[in-house]
């Protein structure tokens, strides 16, 4: 979220596509990891506008975070200053 927050909005985008790809492509797209990058991910995609994309990727990240079979501790919650609207 730094570089979003910092201008640098494109290059956070093409880390984080980067590394969700390679986290699910290792632990699969179900494991918390590949979920917390997901969801980051999708938090990056709605700051540049790109609601639809990013709404799916919080459907899939949101309920494995927020599940106690994976580990979840109180509720996942993400926050930022950037982030427009998704409705």
């Amino acid at each position: 979220m730094t570089l979003t927050n910092t201008g640098q909005a494109e290059l956070a985008r093409n880390v984080l596509a980067l590394a969700y790809e390679e986290k699910r492509g290792s632990v699969g797209e179900k494991h918390r990891e590949a979920a917390e990058l997901g969801g980051l991910y999708a938090a990056v995609l709605q700051a540049a506008g790109e609601k639809e994309k990013a709404l799916t990727l919080y459907r899939a990240s949101v309920p494995l975070l927020l599940s106690r079979s994976r580990g979840a501790i109180g509720v996942w919650v993400l926050c930022t200053s950037t982030a427009s609207p998704l409705f």
